[in-house]
Order: structure tokens, then C-alpha cells, then sequence
């Protein structure tokens, strides 16, 4: 939930995409997993109790983790375009 962000933001500086639209991929990369998770472990047969513990864990958190990347993002000067 850190990570990603923290990945999309380096790329998003080396290709010079920052503030607009670069701080709009940095929050997307914030979100959590997606039910497609779970989804396809259903289709593989895999284990798919552990793909749902993942996306309602992910899910959960990603109430603190989206919101401090909100923060960081806002504070590094990629607010809306004026």
C-alpha cells in the first residue's frame, strides 16, 4: 500500500510528469487491491481465502494509507491546476 506509490512516484519524477498529471497516478497507485485478486484465484483454483484476507485487509488499511499519501502528495505541490 506504500510501496506502489512510493515506485509510481519515481517513475513519474524520471519521466518529468510532475505535478499534473504525475500526482494523479501517485494517488491512483495508492488504491487497494481489487476484487480481480480474488477473482482469479477463484478461476486458478488457488488459495482463495488468502486473496480475500488480502483484499479486506488491503482495503482496510488503505483508509490510513490513502489518506497520508493524499497528504504527501498535496504537500509536495501536487494539488489541482490552478
Amino acid at each position: 500500500l506504500l510501496a506502489l506509490p512510493a515506485v509510481a512516484a519515481l517513475v513519474v519524477w524520471a519521466l518529468g510528469l510532475w505535478p499534473w498529471p504525475g500526482a494523479q497516478l501517485v494517488v491512483a497507485a495508492a488504491g487497494p487491491t481489487a476484487v480481480n485478486t480474488l477473482l482469479l484465484a477463484m478461476e486458478q483454483d488457488s488459495d482463495v481465502e488468502l486473496a480475500a484476507d488480502c483484499v479486506f485487509w488491503t482495503t482496510v488499511f488503505s483508509a490510513v494509507t490513502v489518506t497520508m499519501i493524499l497528504a504527501a502528495v498535496r504537500y509536495a505541490g501536487g494539488g489541482p491546476p490552478s
